[in-house]
């Protein structure tokens, strides 16, 4: 059998995100050498952006003929030479990495209106740049507080900001929050209950739409307290039948509209007999060190592997 020369790029110049790249080539490394059809060549840029191949000096040319494939864990830009993944392409190497247009949490409102059309219930939002008088009247129209703050950066990625009471606060948080990067900021329906992280695998071991077990992650109500107990589906962190039946249908709906064929994680917020109303949808471009991911494949006997492999398959 013929083996395909999969190089896995990490590292990079940027000190916070290095570590990060690093662990989660590293597990991919660890698949690919648990995998026959696969040879796997550590491909590293160190802080100083040298170029190394199985721990020797190169240059990015140097890779050509040698890896047939790339998977790329640096999220930014290297100085002078942009996003490594071009860079890799120009070479003529065929390029893993999760598009900047990738799905990163925050749902679009072209996407949210197809998946509650399906029957999902979603938690309202609105987009906001400054809250004028207008914008605050078309927050009272809307729904009722709580609210829950967050911003969306050019990639998708939601990051909270704050949970408001009411619309002052509101107002407080935009007059003292500093905005980092170019984005958005979302205001939400604040909803209460457990959350689980429930992950789809399209067309996996015969399956149309295969469900991971559906991970805990925690519990929120409306008085904003923490370190709530967990609720009596929660035990061990993971979904009694009932809740597991729920969230696996609901998930199934949210995949069978979503505009690609992809790997996809979806939060849910769940009350007991109630709905679960979804929150974010991830699409799981490519393994990497996501925690719960991992947790959910452990649990439900899926190697990292056999998961390395359904992705790969798409690029090959």
């Amino acid at each position: 059998m013929q083996t395909v020369c999969v190089g896995v790029l990490r590292g990079g110049t940027d000190s916070v995100d290095y570590q990060k790249s690093m662990s989660a080539g590293s597990i991919l490394l660890r698949a690919l050498r648990e995998h026959d059809e696969y040879n796997p060549a550590d491909i590293l840029i160190d802080k100083n952006g040298v170029w190394h191949l199985d721990g020797v000096p190169v240059k990015p040319h140097q890779l050509i003929n040698k890896i047939d494939l790339c998977i790329v864990t640096l999220e930014k830009p290297l100085e002078n030479i942009g996003y490594v993944e071009s860079v890799v392409r120009s070479l003529g190497i065929n390029c893993v990495h999760n598009p900047k247009s990738a799905l990163r949490g925050y749902i679009p409102e072209s996407l949210r209106n197809a998946i509650e059309s399906v029957g999902v219930r979603m938690a309202r939002s609105l987009e906001v740049e400054n809250p004028d008088i207008d914008f605050l009247k078309n927050i009272h129209n809307t729904f009722s507080p709580p609210y829950s703050l967050n911003f969306v950066n050019r990639l998708g990625e939601v990051s909270h900001i704050f949970h408001a009471s009411n619309l002052n606060d509101v107002v407080d948080v935009f007059d003292n929050y500093q905005k980092k990067e170019e984005g958005n900021y979302i205001i939400e329906e604040y909803t209460a209950g457990d959350e689980w992280a429930v992950t789809i695998i399209p067309e996996f071991r015969g399956v149309k739409y295969y469900t991971l077990h559906p991970i805990y992650i925690g519990t929120t109500n409306p008085a904003f307290k923490s370190n709530l107990p967990k609720n009596r589906s929660a035990q061990d962190g993971f979904a009694s039948p009932v809740v597991r039946e729920s969230l696996d249908l609901y998930s199934k709906l949210a995949a069978a509209v979503m505009p690609t064929n992809i790997v996809t994680t979806f939060i849910f917020r769940h009350l007991e007999n109630k709905k679960p109303v979804l929150l974010r949808a991830i699409e799981q471009y490519m393994l990497n060190d996501s925690d719960i991911l991992l947790k959910a494949m452990n649990e439900s006997a899926v190697s990292e592997s056999e998961f390395l492999d359904i992705i790969l398959n798409r690029y090959k």
